[in-house]
């Protein structure tokens, strides 16, 4: 058995909605990144505890009558009205595959639909493909019609129920976004959907980082994420286990401001964590400014990651605009580039959709002998 404790990051509410991403994430947490091995998650939601906003987002700025779309910025096609992912296809299979498989699970949140055994299965298959290595072998396509047939062919994939009408659904929805990118202005395509984001990301931010009175809420949010750390710490010494910590977004943070300040945070101290994984987060952007408690000695060029800690592993995608590197503002950090087929929201938000994740993260896992 492993302990997991995932911190989630900004923007995040409890509600019908994120309960059905947080189901389809642990469900490619346990069947895909550690393919069924035993693995206990804790997941708590800090998020609650952040006052709301006295108009509703009234000052959100919005684009009126265009709708709101990621704009595939990589995703730069030739003939965005004929084989638009077929093309990309053909140029990176891996990325295709990426993209067409996060968009699934994307379509599945946004429907209220747990992920299905098929789906599981179709998306550990592309995940081993991507793991073994090199480009993974999908039937060169002229059309997305013809791409669609060949992806539901792949691997293991053939066969799996309603899997095929799912695929088409992704590839269809990719290929409207790349139509749109280059029809509508970049500003205006993702321009409803990155202001919110960016509003709220600062808003947690500063409610987070802010001192009295409102360091009640920091101290509570502490609280609520260190009481889970806390009993998977507990578990893990019990029974020999290994212990990961994964942040994203301000969820990294908050994981690396306890950590490094242990006794502050209320935490054990004989607290071991095998893996801290930070995911588009910002510890090496607020340790540049000073914002941690914990301070570098005076003239160190760099600061020791937490003693607590035997590895941090910080993946970022350098077009996800608040995904930054751990190094060289800590010395014990390793930096992933994750590069994705997205825009600048999708980037930050679906990491833990992409088959190209799992496959890497397992491999890390896999490395350090977690699993």
């Amino acid at each position: 058995m492993v302990q997991m404790v995932f911190v989630h990051g900004v923007a995040t509410r409890s509600g019908p909605a994120y309960d059905q991403e947080e189901r389809n994430r642990d469900a490619l947490f346990k069947q895909v990144l550690f393919q069924g091995a035993p693995l206990n998650i804790r997941s708590p939601r800090w998020g609650d505890l952040v006052p709301a906003m006295s108009n509703g987002g009234g000052s959100f700025a919005g684009a009126a009558g265009v709708s709101a779309y990621s704009a595939l910025g990589a995703l730069t096609v030739s003939d965005p009205e004929g084989g638009a992912i077929a093309e990309l296809a053909t140029a990176d299979p891996a990325t295709a595959l990426d993209a067409v498989y996060a968009t699934l699970v994307d379509r599945a949140d946004l429907s209220n639909e747990d992920l299905t055994a098929d789906d599981i299965r179709a998306f550990r298959a592309v995940t081993k493909a991507i793991a073994a290595g090199g480009q993974p072998q999908v039937a060169a396509s002229a059309t997305d019609e013809e791409l669609i047939f060949n992806i539901g062919q792949f691997g293991d994939n053939a066969g799996y129920g309603a899997i095929g009408d799912k695929i088409k659904g992704a590839v269809s929805a990719l290929a409207d976004r790349a139509r749109n990118s280059v029809s509508t202005s970049i500003s205006n395509a993702f321009r409803d959907d990155l202001n919110p984001l960016v509003g709220r990301f600062l808003g947690d931010i500063f409610v987070y980082l802010k001192g009295p009175p409102q360091d009640g809420v920091r101290t509570a949010i502490r609280a609520r994420v260190g009481k889970e750390i806390v009993a998977a710490h507990t578990a893990a010494k019990a029974s020999g286990e290994k212990l990961v910590l994964l942040g994203h977004s301000l969820g990294g943070v908050i994981l690396y401001d306890m950590l490094s300040s242990p006794a502050q945070a209320g935490l054990p101290a004989d607290l071991s964590v095998d893996l801290l994984m930070t995911v588009g987060s910002q510890p090496g952007f607020f340790e540049e400014l000073g914002l941690f408690d914990f301070k570098r000695s005076a003239g160190a060029t760099s600061t020791p990651g937490p003693a607590n800690v035997k590895a941090w592993h910080n993946i970022f995608d350098p077009i996800d605009l608040f995904g930054f590197r751990a190094t060289p503002m800590f010395a014990n950090a390793q930096d992933f580039q994750f590069d994705s087929v997205t825009g600048l929201i999708s980037a930050h938000t679906t990491y833990f959709k992409r088959p190209q994740f799992y496959a890497r993260a397992r491999k890390r896992l896999q490395d350090l002998h977690v699993i």
